[in-house]
């Protein structure tokens, strides 16, 4: 099977620290255990985290607003996939990104 660019590549938003810590704030998770979550997501080898520009937070912006999404989160992924990914793709199982023109997900249940 030949998996889209970005399952080969292994791209992310930095974005995802930043998620990661308001979702273990919501779960009551002592910053202790958000620092060994941080650490064991980005010692994942082959990893690429992409930073944020201006243009990305512009593009995630104006994407809630074109699309309606209602996280950040999912639109700084949407932007960065958009903007960073030769073929779009988004590797995810939120029917959210479903919405967005020019996006691909692929549900990784499916690969």
């Amino acid at each position: 099977m030949n998996l889209p660019t970005s399952v080969e590549e292994r791209v992310k938003s930095r974005e995802v620290l930043h998620e990661l810590y308001y979702v273990s704030v919501q779960e009551g998770v002592p910053l202790e255990s958000y620092i060994s979550r941080m650490a064991a997501l980005t010692s994942v080898s082959n990893l690429t985290y992409l930073d944020t520009n201006f243009e990305t937070d512009l593009l995630a912006a104006t994407l809630m607003k074109q699309f309606g999404l209602s996280s950040i989160f999912d639109a700084y992924y949407a932007a960065t996939a958009l903007s960073s990914v030769p073929d779009h793709t988004i590797i995810s199982t939120d029917v959210v990104f479903d919405k967005v023109s020019g996006l691909v997900r692929v549900d990784p249940r499916n690969l």
